[in-house]
């Protein structure tokens, strides 16, 4: 079994067990003083969002 396929396994194993920690943001959602704008990419370590540091007043990712 490649190792993309067994990381889905495992991730959908771990969803399954407890889904409140494997949701991604939505853009519009806030997470602590960031502003989710878009998702940028995924890859192995994780995933990549544009988001918008409110209180600096600048993007960030």
């Amino acid at each position: 079994m490649p190792d993309s396929a067994i990381i889905r396994r495992k991730f959908s194993i771990y969803n399954a067990i407890i889904p409140e920690l494997f949701t991604m943001p939505n853009a519009g959602e806030n997470i602590s003083h960031y502003k989710i704008i878009s998702a940028i990419g995924a890859g192995g370590m994780g995933e990549v969002f544009l988001a918008e540091d409110t209180k600096l007043e600048r993007q960030v990712a």
